[in-house]
């Protein structure tokens, strides 16, 4: 059997790219064409290598898979922790079947020989305008279903107003009751709130900022020097964390004055002295929220 690799290649990085479109919707992941492409094109490229080389069967077949489309879901996503891994890769599966099936279909209802039987080798009746509109089909379901599902998991999720006061300065934001965020200050053993350096930059120095803004928050030594010469260094705190790619890692924070938790008229709690880690980054891709709470905060 004949097998045209740039063809494979070039259909395949096309789907993969929709697909992980597709996961980062429904993910609500904030999404850049840059790394979606990068990610489809890996996606394509150690596809085409698997079926040339490697010997097939339903043990690699699988194995091949689970490898490429979390590696393609990885480099388009960079996700912090294993569990936002594993919840790309299942999204991504889920729009692999999807799209394969609407090219099935459409390839079924107008009589031409489906692409994906034929395992590489395109037949001559193939029309690229199949594809296009197979793809336009799930660009739509995609957007419709996508616009559901966020409204329905942000109705979900358990979102507090927190008010955090340092100084004479005071910053409100929302925050995720996060179950997965179980981070503490190693100094007094309490439950750290996490907030995007965007909320709570007016809060720091200048030197502070401007190790954000160079996204150098590994360098210890700046940000010991920073605090020494702000005078910040009674509030810095650097806390240790684990994530997806990235052992025994630093987060900077500071300690706050007072910080405020609030939802409706239902649970209210002042508490002093929080520690706040500071997160060089969006939090949520939709903007829903800008902080995480740890959930032992509320039992203090």
């Amino acid at each position: 059997m004949e097998i045209y690799a740039d063809v494979v290649f070039a259909v395949n990085f096309f789907m993969d790219l929709f697909i992980l479109w597709g996961a980062g919707q429904f993910a609500g992941r904030k999404l850049r064409w840059l790394r979606l492409g990068a990610g489809a094109f890996v996606m394509a490229l150690l596809y085409v290598l698997f079926i040339v080389f490697v010997p097939h069967t339903t043990l690699t077949g699988v194995l091949a898979s689970v490898l490429i489309i979390s590696l393609g879901a990885y480099i388009a996503f960079r996700p912090k922790r294993a569990r936002e891994l594993a919840q790309l890769v299942g999204f991504s599966y889920i729009f692999a079947f999807a799209l394969g099936g609407m090219v099935l279909a459409l390839f079924s209802f107008t009589n031409f020989d489906t692409l994906l039987i034929a395992a590489g080798q395109v037949p001559q009746s193939f029309s690229l305008n199949m594809l296009l509109a197979s793809t336009a089909v799930f660009y739509i379901a995609v957007k419709l279903l996508g616009g559901w599902y966020s409204r329905r998991v942000v109705r979900r999720q358990v979102l507090y107003d927190v008010e955090v006061f340092v100084g004479g300065e005071r910053q409100c934001f929302k925050a995720l009751l996060d179950t997965g965020h179980s981070l503490l200050d190693p100094i007094s053993n309490t439950p750290v709130i996490i907030a995007e350096f965007a909320v709570v930059k007016p809060f720091l120095p200048d030197p502070i900022k401007l190790i954000f803004y160079e996204n150098r928050e590994d360098d210890l030594n700046a940000v010991t020097d920073g605090s020494l010469d702000s005078g910040f260094v009674g509030r810095i705190r650097m806390i240790p964390f684990s994530a997806l790619g990235k052992r025994n890692g630093m987060l900077i924070g500071f300690r706050s004055d007072r910080v405020e938790i609030r939802r409706g008229d239902d649970e209210q709690a002042s508490l002093r002295e929080i520690i706040v880690g500071i997160y060089n980054s969006k939090l949520s891709g939709k903007g829903v929220y800008q902080g995480l709470l740890n959930p032992e905060i509320l039992n203090i």
